[in-house]
């Protein structure tokens, strides 16, 4: 890979890291193969000084003892926990006026 010349940032400061790991600033070695996703805040300054925020999600994937970047993806990734229920929660608006159907004429 060939990097962007000239560089599009003069100054780049990582202001944080989101990931979906059980447990946070975790110390032991991960096995090798072992997937995490990370959401990474940037705060930048381009070459004519004024700033610019902004986020990458990544994809790591653990390779003999370090983690690797195996893509920069498009989103943050969803955990599967975090689905949403079937019928999501309304709250009337006050004053609202709620039509209620009139019965249909019977034929008899």
């Amino acid at each position: 890979m060939q990097a962007i010349s000239p560089a599009p940032y003069a100054a780049v400061k990582v202001t944080g890291v989101k990931d979906d790991a059980s447990s946070s600033g975790q110390q032991k070695v991960p096995a090798d193969g072992t997937v995490l996703h990370q959401l990474l805040q940037v705060d930048a300054t381009d070459q004519a000084g004024s700033p610019v925020s902004l986020s990458y999600a990544l994809t790591l994937k653990s390779r003999a003892g370090r983690w690797e970047v195996s893509s920069v993806d498009d989103a943050p990734a969803i955990r599967a926990s975090s689905t949403p229920s079937a019928a999501p929660h309304t709250t009337p608006t006050p004053g609202a006026v709620t039509a209620t159907p009139s019965p249909s004429p019977s034929s008899s």
